[in-house]
């Protein structure tokens, strides 16, 4: 089987168990890192991705410490919002994939698809429960694509 693209609007929140984009953004905040060394993180993220053949079309990141009160950080739906505005979606159509109940909460809270990845502290968080309704739960990200890429060929679509 031969990788195709996969346009969709999707978030995936964490890329591994040891090297999370999601906890540098918050050591933004505590002022343990500059934004220069997040920016660096993630060229080399994008970097990895390129030479596996794909394509990150943005980053998206809360900078703010916890207790700032700010809108941005999950389970706030505000980055998420900023994206549908950003590239004119429908809030609905956002699928986000994350390890932990906050990450599941900020996509469901704008109708979007929730989907937990047991990969992480996924496995936590399902044994926790009181997870949002409606949501898929998957293995590891691979299991999320497969799943994805056959939802699109299912409903007939052809990527765009």
């Amino acid at each position: 089987m031969s990788a195709r693209p996969l346009r969709a609007p999707c978030v995936a929140v964490k890329y591994s168990a040891t090297d999370s984009p999601s906890r540098y953004e918050e050591m933004i905040g505590r002022g343990m890192i500059s934004v220069d060394t997040l920016n660096s993180i993630h060229a080399k993220m994008h970097r990895a991705a390129a030479s596996a053949g794909g394509r990150i079309d943005a980053v998206f990141f809360c900078p703010h410490a916890p207790g700032e009160g700010c809108d941005c950080r999950k389970p706030s739906p505000g980055l998420l919002l900023e994206i549908t505005r950003r590239y004119g979606l429908p809030a609905q159509k956002l699928i986000m994939a994350g390890d932990s109940r906050r990450d599941l909460e900020a996509v469901a809270a704008v109708g979007g698809l929730p989907i937990l990845v047991r990969t992480g502290n996924g496995a936590k968080a399902e044994a926790a429960g009181g997870l949002p309704p409606n949501t898929l739960i998957f293995d590891d990200l691979a299991a999320v694509s497969a799943y994805l890429l056959a939802r699109e060929a299912d409903k007939g679509q052809a990527p765009q």
